[in-house]
């Protein structure tokens, strides 16, 4: 669903473990990172999205993890111009999720999104994120630190 200003809306997961490590997963054919996401259908609240889009992505299920923490605000990046995408970029609501369970229930076999995923420590993918999406993973790593403590 696109927004008034040509922005894709969406959701954004940080997805940690109990030892404070984060899922970070790699997009299909590229050596491109990044915490898992998607957008939001018409009619859907964040929420609901984030609960069909953590299944699709990456196989977990609302029993696999612990809602922790919402941001509320609409965290927003732009595509470079080179990327010509149909909306200029996206505008996320993001969720900081626990494992309750160990990582076997993460399925890659049907996401079209990603093919590899891994465990890194809090502050990592600041370093290797693209850089136009750099700031939104900064603010989000950020919000969410207490729960790194």
């Amino acid at each position: 669903m696109q927004d008034d200003e040509g922005y894709r809306l969406g959701v954004g997961m940080v997805i940690r473990r109990p030892d404070r490590k984060i899922l970070w997963c790699k997009r299909v054919g590229m050596d491109a990172w990044q915490f898992p996401q998607g957008g939001i259908e018409r009619g859907e609240s964040a929420e609901t999205a984030m609960w069909r889009e953590l299944n699709e992505e990456v196989g977990l299920l609302s029993d696999h993890v612990e809602l922790l923490q919402t941001i509320d605000q609409l965290l927003c990046y732009e595509f470079p111009s080179a990327m010509q995408m149909s909306y200029k970029g996206q505008k996320q609501t993001w969720f900081l999720l626990e494992m309750l369970v160990a990582d076997d229930p993460i399925d890659l076999t049907e996401s079209n999104e990603f093919d590899q995923w891994c465990w890194v420590d809090w502050w990592y993918p600041l370093d290797t994120i693209v850089a136009f999406k750099r700031q939104v993973y900064r603010r989000v790593l950020e919000s969410f630190s207490p729960h790194n403590a």
